[in-house]
């Protein structure tokens, strides 16, 4: 896994993933200004399948549903021991990589099947 970006409200979010591709997302549900699940389901929308992880305080079987159906990976209630999430983060990344053969960062992609490598525009 690579670097982690910090927002701390909705706007901000959806404003990040529509610049930048990333490979897990981790969202928070109560966050301000559009909260964890429009995020989520603007993504979905916009095609990306960046993996994504939901928190949230709710525990009940209609938020998790909730959760799930806005288009999320995986749900986490808090409070959360940070081993577990960092568990749940590694099997999620194992998932992505098995269906992903194109590995990015930033502007560079190198293709695992074609062994090709594009940064920007230049191959």
């Amino acid at each position: 896994m690579g670097f982690a970006r910090v927002v701390h409200d909705g706007a901000s979010a959806c404003q990040r993933l529509a610049e930048s591709e990333y490979d897990i997302v981790v969202l928070d549900v109560m966050i301000p200004r559009r909260n964890g699940l429009d995020v989520c389901r603007q993504l979905r929308l916009s095609r990306k399948e960046t993996l994504v992880l939901m928190l949230t305080a709710c525990d009940g079987a209609d938020a998790r549903i909730d959760g799930l159906d806005s288009g999320a990976d995986d749900y986490m209630t808090k409070p959360f021991a940070l081993a577990e999430l960092t568990a749940r983060l590694r099997a999620l990344w194992r998932r992505g990589a098995a269906r992903e053969n194109v590995l990015r960062l930033g502007d560079l992609h190198v293709d695992t099947i074609k062994r090709s490598v594009r940064r920007g525009a230049k191959t």
